[in-house]
């Protein structure tokens, strides 16, 4: 009773986390996350699928598992491979949460970075990287990496128009500030989303790795002692188990030897 109850217990939990962690990467990319550029690419989608298997899915494909065998839908022994795969999936995700940690305390170094190497090819006439700074100043109401003086210093001769609020023709009074600050910011939320949410729900999974272990644990013990009782337990002989003298054991068969000797000798001294 009390392993089926831990085993519920578990599995509902398995369940809510992994449907958290199937929801949390769909926040994480925002309409602004494609102006995130090859940043997004190299580091927040990686760490996003990461979290959505082996927070998400192994979580939730293992308390679906422990509700089956609860109700005894399912075969008692599917739970331990699915306990070992969880346990494998709250490590994969805890470094998961480490490394999107880390990233945003090294985020002003490898988005400043990004961005000027950015800023060169879209100087250099490379049109990919000049639409996207046009999309970006235009959307975040920005100009350049920490200001318009930036297009200059790369050898433009003018600030490009989408740094200006009308975004056409010759920009006269372009926007101030620059946009690192805004891709910095957009950048870190959705590592910052990953990290704290997958430290929370990997806190919880931990218990109920523990807690499935445990059923586990108990499950073995349990079958071993049982399996030891039945080869233990001596089998009782009985005159109806048995069709014929010749299937009886060595001592039944004396006894019936030594009866039929006794009735002789009393039939022949009458």
């Amino acid at each position: 009773m009390m392993n089926e109850l831990l085993l519920k217990l578990c599995s509902s939990v398995c369940v809510l986390s992994g449907l958290c962690m199937v929801a949390i990467p769909c926040f994480c990319f925002h309409r602004d996350t494609q102006l995130l550029h090859a940043y997004t690419k190299e580091w927040v989608w990686p760490l996003a699928l990461t979290m959505l298997v082996c927070g998400g899915c192994v979580p939730l494909a293992v308390g679906l598992t422990g509700w089956g065998v609860a109700v005894r839908k399912l075969p008692l022994w599917l739970l331990h491979p699915m306990t070992a795969a969880l346990c494998a999936s709250v490590v994969v995700l805890l470094v998961v949460c480490a490394l999107a940690m880390q990233l945003v305390g090294e985020s002003d170094t490898t988005c400043y970075n990004s961005l000027v190497t950015s800023l060169d090819g879209a100087s250099t006439g490379q049109f990919s990287g000049r639409v996207w700074w046009d999309e970006m100043q235009i959307s975040w109401k920005c100009c350049g990496v920490t200001g318009p003086d930036n297009w200059l210093a790369h050898g433009l001769v003018s600030i490009p128009p989408s740094c200006c609020p009308h975004a056409w023709g010759t920009c006269l009074q372009p926007h101030p500030r620059g946009c690192y600050p805004t891709f910095k910011e957009k950048a870190e939320e959705p590592l910052r989303l990953i990290g704290v949410s997958g430290c929370i729900v990997g806190v919880g999974l931990v218990f109920c790795a523990s807690g499935l272990v445990v059923c586990c644990v108990r499950n073995c013990s349990c079958t071993r002692g049982n399996k030891r009782v039945a080869q233990e337990e001596p089998v009782a002989e009985t005159p109806d188990t048995y069709t014929s003298l010749d299937q009886r054991s060595p001592v039944g068969r004396v006894s019936d030897i030594e009866a039929s000797a006794v009735s002789f000798i009393t039939n022949n001294e009458n």
